[in-house]
């Protein structure tokens, strides 16, 4: 496994079982290869990430503070994909760490946003449209 974990992109080829859930120590390596990925790649490491549920987001949000623009809107991506359970440690992450406030903010809004009943949605499209 070490030899896999020092190559990023053999541990993303090493998973070709889709049902499989990587250990939560994997994800330093998965956000390494992010920013040298295609985007086939990337939307694995994507899918891989969500996969791994609640377990995953201490590492993601500590990582969003360090990453490189792609890594970070994978991350964001992937907090939104997993939806309410991201929300507390979000909202905990920007009150220690104030640089974090606008992305937290940001991806606390579309986990928010996305919750919205279609009845309004309707409503509101039927209103514009007449």
């Amino acid at each position: 496994m070490q030899a896999v974990l020092t190559n990023p992109m053999k541990l993303i080829k090493s998973c070709t079982d889709k049902s499989k859930k990587l250990p939560k120590e994997v994800i330093p390596y998965l956000l390494k290869a992010v920013d040298n990925s295609d985007a086939k790649t990337r939307n694995e490491i994507e899918n891989h990430l969500v996969k791994m549920g609640e377990t995953a987001i201490p590492s993601l949000i500590n990582a969003l503070a360090t990453s490189k623009s792609t890594t970070r809107a994978l991350i964001a991506m992937v907090l939104i994909r997993l939806g309410n359970v991201s929300i507390e440690p979000l909202e905990l992450a920007y009150a220690n760490n104030t640089e974090l406030q606008w992305t937290a903010t940001y991806i606390i809004s579309e986990i928010k946003g996305t919750q919205r009943p279609l009845n309004n949605v309707l409503s509101l499209t039927k209103a514009l449209v007449g």
